[in-house]
Parts: structure tokens; C-alpha cells; sequence
């Protein structure tokens, strides 16, 4: 074709025609600031408003009273704003036929005046949702840029942070209509933790749609027709959202106590929403079950090998196929098996004065699983007997500290379970043991234990042994007892106990305290078990 062109073609006109690929269009410019909050362009008469009938909505107008909120620079308060927006929409929901409550009808706060106990003017909110315990719960703001931007303007949804189901789902589809209806086009779905959103057990958003801060938006907002524009499209997105359906997990087994290693699981949804087949997921603890579709959103499945005694947790969640998560339910039930196996064994497996010997049962059921924690276990031996409770499978008495030294012969019980086992004893035996315990008295797990000398039979051993005499030696680590053993290659050793958080100690030869040993922490003002949470600006 250009060949027939009598008209040459300029060369850049050339290099435009053969460029590799189209010019890039240049992003939409933003609408000006006047194109915010004009008209409702979804109409609310094409709308099929049977969805909300019955729903329970908790809607929260943000502040109150001597909360105000942000302020306009023209003087306009937040506080205002949200009451108007949530009176219009109360009236939007009510005569479509839903149950509405208002965590406030009028300008008031919750703590008779105190302005310093914002947290109990939330809790009143919050508890609002708790006694009610809605569909669904919204709280209405308007924002204020932190810097001072007055031509800053945004759209910001937040969900409650840690339901990514159907908080998410809702501030998602809040989000679209309000950038869909009131003009703006900087939109963003954020994850909140704020208190009323944290402490609601329903799905929750907390919606701030613009802000008041500038001064071109609060010249809208201040008027009724703007304020119910807002409502409006909250409504239609209340709508939408009940429209997609709401499943629900209305069952989910087993629960309490089981004498079976593969029960059955079992969820039912409601039967009020449609559910998407490959979107059901049950985990029981961990894992990832595959389930068969029994009934009308109902599903079973089994566990992928026997379970072991102890307690299961199971959690479910399915989607509707309009594409609404359920709330993610979770339940957990015990299993309780039979004993069915015990052995006894010793450690170390000869005994000698004066150091322990630690006699353990190991008890399991018909799989060779752990039985139950806190399953009874009875030690006998001439002129004694004590009772202890298994910790995954275990537990254990002491010579020395339960049974006397000497000790020749034990027994243990479980169940209809018994075994018997002979103790042997040597003068000389070549290990040293005993406890480490912290300043409290309690048992001390993870400490590092270390002989003096080359260890036995003189091998070479690489760790502990720093600031003993004689060397690096043999080294061992502490059980959840406190217990260790150390091999030795004669007579007593001095020991060097360290772990992480305590001071190191040095336990001379012939020191008394080598069967219990105690550590100093470095933080002793500390409770055990404290959780200290820093919590960083911003």
C-alpha cells in the first residue's frame, strides 16, 4: 500500500507506523474534586431487596458526645457526619425489611463525660455486638490526613485483620460501590485492628470513605442529600453482599470423647446459601482432609491414619457460589484409646551411688501411639509405690530420689498392663547424673551439662568444657525433668552447667549438689512464662 502513495512519508512518521507494539495510553486523569458525592449511579429501584430481609445489622456511627472525631476545616465534626450516615442507612435496611440496631441514635458518648476512658465508650459498642450478635457489624467513619494534606482525598475499608473470609468478602464488595458511586478512584482494602473490629465475633468492617480534611469533601458532607449517598451505597452493598449468599457451618463433628482412632468427620453447611463444591475445606489439626459429598451441604471424611490419644482440634469453611466465605468454624474433641503396650526401661541401664537412674514406662495404645497425657501409671518395689501421669507416652521415677538406692527390682501398672524389670548396680559405674532445676526449684529443660577430663575411653568431644579443668569432656542436655546423665571415665568430674537466660555454674568434684543442681537466671525479676509485647510507633 505504500507503494501506491505518490506522497513520500516522512522518516518519523515511518518509524512510528513500525514501532514494536502500540503507544502506551496515558492513565485516566483524576476526576476533579467537584465530580465527588453527584448522584447514585446503581438505582436503588433495580435492586432485589429480599436478601436483607431478617439479616441482623449492628451499625456503629463512629464518636459521639465528646469523641468528635476529625474536624473539617470549615468546623464540620466527624461525629456529625457518621450519625447522619447511619440514621439515613437504618432507614434504608429497616424498610427493606432487616433488623437494624444503632450503637448510638443521637450525639452522645459512653463514659458519662470522662473523655479519658475511650476504651469503655468502644467496650459499649462492642458489647452491643455481643448481645446481639448480628449478621454482620459496620462502624462508620470519615477520615483526616495525619499531616495535614487538605487536598488529600481516599477511599479506605478496613476488615477485621485476622478474618480474611467474610470480613474480607464484605469490605471488598464496600469498597467497589463506594469508588463505583461517590467518584474516587484511590481505593484500598486494608486488614484493621481496631478495638470494635477485634473484639466483634461477627464479620465486621469499619469503613472511612472519605475525608473531612479536605475541604472540597466537607463542603458535601455537611449536606443531608450527600450524607444520604453515602447510606445509599451502603446499603446497596449491604445488599449485594447477602445477595451472593452467607453459608454458615451449622455442624461439625465429632466432638467430645472417642474410644476410636479413625472417626468420621462431619460438616453440614447451612442450607440457606448455595455452596461451591471445591471451595469446602476441613483440616483437622494440621492436615488437609478429602471429603465426599454425602448430602445437601453435608460432607464426611476420614482421618489419613489412625489419630493418637490427646486432643484434635477442627476447623471448616466453605464459599457460597456467589463467592461469600462462611465464618471459619472450629471444634475439637478428645480421643481416649486403650493401653495396649508397656515396657520399662532404665537410664542409664546400670545404676551406682550415689547419682539417680531414671525408670521410665512407655505406654501405647494398639498403633504404637502415645497414650493419653496424664494416663496413670503405677511404680512398685519393695516397700514403696508411687503414681505419675504419661507426658506423650512417658513417665518416670527416680532412684534415689523415689525408690531407695539399692532398689533391686521394679514393677509398673497401667491399665490391665504390667511389667517387671530387674535393676543392676555397679560401684564404679562410669557416668555421673542428676537434676537441673532453676532458682525456683523447678526442672530446668535445654541446660547444657559438661564433664572436666577427655571423656571416656579418652574421646575427643568438642562441645562445653570451657573454664573446667582438664579440658572440653562429655557433654549432655537436660529432659523436661531437669535430668541428665553424663558418661565419665572414673570417679567424680567436675561439672559445668550453662543454658541460655542463666548464669553459668561450676559443680567442683565430691560437690554435694550434683544430684541437683540450680541455676541463677539473669532476669530473676522476671515471672517464668511472662510475654512482653514491644509495640513499635507507627
Amino acid at each position: 500500500m505504500l507503494a501506491l502513495m505518490k506522497t513520500p512519508i516522512p522518516y518519523f512518521l515511518l518509524l512510528t507506523l513500525f514501532a514494536c507494539g502500540p503507544r502506551p495510553r496515558p492513565e485516566p486523569p483524576e476526576p476533579p474534586i467537584e465530580d465527588f458525592y453527584q448522584r447514585l449511579k446503581e438505582p436503588l429501584d433495580r435492586m432485589d431487596l429480599d436478601s436483607v430481609k431478617g439479616k441482623i445489622i449492628v451499625i456503629d456511627p463512629g464518636h459521639g458526645g465528646v469523641f468528635r472525631g476529625a474536624r473539617g476545616l470549615g468546623g464540620l465534626d466527624e461525629a456529625d457526619v457518621n450519625l447522619g450516615v447511619a440514621l439515613y442507612l437504618w432507614g434504608l435496611l429497616e424498610e427493606a425489611g432487616a433488623r437494624v440496631i444503632l450503637t448510638r441514635k443521637t450525639d452522645r458518648d459512653f463514659v458519662d463525660g470522662d473523655a479519658g476512658r475511650l476504651r469503655d465508650d468502644l467496650q459499649v459498642r462492642v458489647d452491643t455486638v455481643l448481645t446481639v450478635m448480628p449478621d454482620v457489624f459496620v462502624s462508620l467513619h470519615h477520615n483526616a490526613h495525619f499531616a495535614g494534606d487538605r487536598s488529600f482525598n481516599e477511599i479506605q475499608i478496613y476488615h477485621k485483620l485476622r478474618d480474611t473470609g467474610p470480613s474480607l468478602d464484605l469490605a471488598r464488595i464496600v469498597a467497589r460501590h463506594v469508588r463505583g458511586n461517590l467518584g474516587e478512584t484511590n481505593t484500598r482494602v486494608l486488614g484493621g485492628n481496631y478495638y470494635v473490629l477485634r473484639n466483634s465475633p461477627v464479620p465486621s468492617i469499619l469503613c472511612e470513605p472519605s475525608f473531612i480534611s479536605n475541604p472540597a469533601i466537607e463542603s458535601k458532607l455537611k449536606l443531608a442529600d450527600k450524607q444520604r449517598l453515602e447510606a445509599e451505597v451502603y446499603f446497596i452493598s449491604l445488599v449485594d453482599y447477602f445477595s451472593r449468599g452467607t453459608p454458615e457451618v451449622v455442624d461439625l463433628k465429632p466432638a467430645g470423647t472417642l474410644t476410636k482412632a479413625r472417626p468420621e468427620i462431619r460438616v453440614a453447611f447451612s442450607k440457606t446459601s448455595t455452596i461451591d463444591l471445591a471451595s469446602v475445606s476441613v483440616l483437622l489439626d494440621d492436615e488437609v482432609l478429602e471429603l465426599s459429598k454425602i448430602g445437601p451441604n453435608l460432607f464426611s471424611a476420614f482421618p489419613s491414619a489412625p489419630l493418637q490419644s490427646g486432643t484434635h482440634t477442627l476447623r471448616a469453611s466453605a464459599r457460597s457460589t456467589g463467592g461469600n466465605s462462611s465464618p471459619l468454624a472450629a471444634s475439637s474433641f478428645l480421643v481416649d484409646l486403650e493401653p495396649e503396650i508397656l515396657t520399662l526401661a532404665a537410664t542409664p541401664e546400670v545404676g551406682g551411688k550415689p547419682y539417680p537412674q531414671k525408670i521410665t514406662a512407655l505406654v501405647l495404645d494398639a498403633y504404637g501411639n502415645p497414650v493419653a497425657d496424664s494416663t496413670s501409671v503405677s511404680f512398685s518395689w519393695t516397700g514403696g509405690s508411687k503414681h505419675e501421669g504419661t507426658l506423650d507416652g512417658r513417665a518416670s521415677v527416680f532412684v534415689g530420689e523415689d525408690l531407695p538406692f539399692g532398689t533391686g527390682r521394679v514393677t509398673g501398672r497401667c491399665g490391665g498392663l504390667e511389667k517387671t524389670m530387674n535393676l543392676e548396680h555397679s560401684a564404679t559405674a562410669a557416668y555421673v547424673s542428676g537434676f537441673v532445676l532453676d532458682a525456683g526449684g523447678l526442672p530446668l529443660e535445654g541446660a547444657t551439662v559438661t564433664t572436666g577430663g577427655t571423656g571416656v575411653a579418652g574421646a575427643a568431644v568438642t562441645t562445653g568444657g570451657e573454664g573446667l579443668p582438664g579440658g572440653a569432656g562429655i557433654s549432655a542436655v537436660t529432659d523436661a525433668l531437669g535430668f541428665f546423665v553424663v558418661e565419665t571415665s572414673s570417679g567424680e568430674k567436675p561439672l559445668e552447667i550453662s543454658r541460655r537466660g542463666f548464669r553459668k555454674t561450676i559443680a567442683a568434684a565430691g560437690d554435694n549438689a550434683y544430684p541437683s543442681i540450680r541455676l541463677d537466671s539473669y532476669f530473676e525479676s522476671l515471672e517464668p512464662g511472662i510475654v512482653l509485647t514491644v509495640d513499635a510507633a507507627g
